[in-house]
């Protein structure tokens, strides 16, 4: 019992003190199935997803900012990903994204203007390994660690010009990732609760 209050008390200890916002694009979509646990040996999960983003209005703080030129931006995304069991205490998950559309619209000079590209995203593995697994109480403890590859395009043009980065479809850049994730839950409880702590460049 006092274990499982360390760790907890240790993965809540890391919070975000400052947050910065993307502008001027729809950003880029979160990867992942909304899943950080583990999986037993020759277990599979396979999860697609598709998601919209639009962004017209924009921020400086807690105010409403005209940014010049910029309309809006929005994009269509859909997402596979895989998690394979392949050790009873470590699994790898994997996934790629597909950008059907990523666009920005301008107005530049009282006429309108869109920017747009299409493809694939950025593949990303990542390694999970259960470092704690119990049955009374339900609970995991995961330690993960993962790279994403720049596999889709960076170098879209519009004419002989090329699109802004924001708008590109892959981040042109390898990243790196480690994360760590708990969750507990009495056997005959009906809610239980899961931290998730990451770090990546």
């Amino acid at each position: 019992m006092r274990f499982h209050k360390l760790i907890t008390l240790l993965l809540a200890s890391f919070s975000a003190l400052t947050v910065a916002g993307q502008c001027c694009s729809a950003g880029n979509p979160v990867g992942g199935d909304g899943s950080n646990d583990g999986l037993d040996k020759n277990s599979l999960r396979i999860y697609l997803s598709y998601k919209y983003s639009l962004s017209e209005n924009y921020f400086h703080l807690d105010k409403k900012y005209d940014v010049p030129y910029v309309q809006k931006s929005d994009f269509d995304y859909g997402n596979l990903s895989l998690t394979y069991g392949v050790f009873p205490r470590l699994s790898l998950h994997t996934e790629l994204g597909y950008f059907m559309s990523k666009t920005q619209e301008l107005n530049i000079n009282n006429q309108n203007e869109i920017i747009s590209a299409k493809g694939l995203g950025d593949l990303a593995f990542n390694l999970r390994y259960i470092a704690i697994k119990t049955v009374k109480p339900i609970s995991q403890l995961v330690f993960s660690a993962g790279i994403k590859i720049p596999v889709g395009a960076f170098n879209e043009k519009t004419g002989d010009i090329t699109i802004p980065v924001s708008l590109q479809p892959s981040s042109g850049a390898f990243k790196y990732s480690a994360s760590a994730f708990y969750s507990r839950k009495q056997r005959n409880a009906r809610f239980g609760w899961s931290s998730f702590q990451q770090f990546s460049n």
